[in-house]
């Protein structure tokens, strides 16, 4: 379940092809609001390049990089050499998270995949190994807003299920999941006609 391996080399470019660059630029809206972070989690990061995206802010960090998929995970692994990054890149899913306390936590485009049962135990894993003043960002698609997205939904859980076995079958409401954790929303924006959303959540 949830493996990407076999659509891993051309993920990046459908994601390109299909929304027009929105998956990308969306990812990078808020990112330089986790500079201050020390301790981040990036799970499920794909091809990696979020860590050069990361290093270009400047500022040291050490990332725990969980992902699932070993060629996703290789492709990771490729984009060092990091200036400013120290990367402990781990091959697995949730279970394998290392026991450190996360003052950052970037989940994009990783949500979506969940069943509603994974979901729930996987965003309170994550809650329970961040601290008080933890900065998550979230970046992922939003339930249907006007009609086109509809099928164009369809088609991405169809394509993604037959490639990567996903668990999920539906995009659902990740702010209620946060709210239910205590976690307020602090700013966000939205793409491709509010189908995309990136936010910060922190701690009430």
């Amino acid at each position: 379940m949830n493996n990407f391996n076999f659509i891993a080399p051309v993920y990046d470019f459908l994601a390109r092809l299909v929304f027009f660059g929105a998956i990308k630029r969306s990812q990078l809206a808020l990112l330089s609001e986790l500079k201050s972070c020390k301790e981040v989690l990036i799970v499920g990061g794909g091809s990696g390049w979020i860590l050069s995206a990361l290093d270009a802010l400047q500022a040291p960090m050490k990332i725990t990089y969980l992902e699932k998929s070993t060629v996703m995970l290789g492709m990771s692994k490729n984009r060092r050499p990091l200036k400013y990054l120290k990367v402990d890149f781990v091959l697995g899913d949730i279970q394998e998270l290392p026991k450190v306390i996360y003052d950052g936590v970037i989940t994009n485009y990783f949500l979506d995949v969940l069943s509603e049962v994974e979901l729930k135990t996987t965003m309170s894993l994550i809650d329970t190994q961040s601290s008080a003043n933890v900065k998550w960002l979230c970046t992922d698609f939003k339930p249907a807003q006007v009609w086109y997205h509809r099928p164009l939904l369809s088609i991405m859980f169809l394509f993604f299920k037959l490639t990567a076995q996903i668990g999920s079958k539906q995009i659902l409401d990740f702010d209620k999941y946060f709210r239910g954790l205590n976690y307020n929303q602090k700013m966000y924006r939205h793409f491709y006609n509010q189908l995309i959303k990136t936010a910060i959540y922190e701690k009430n």
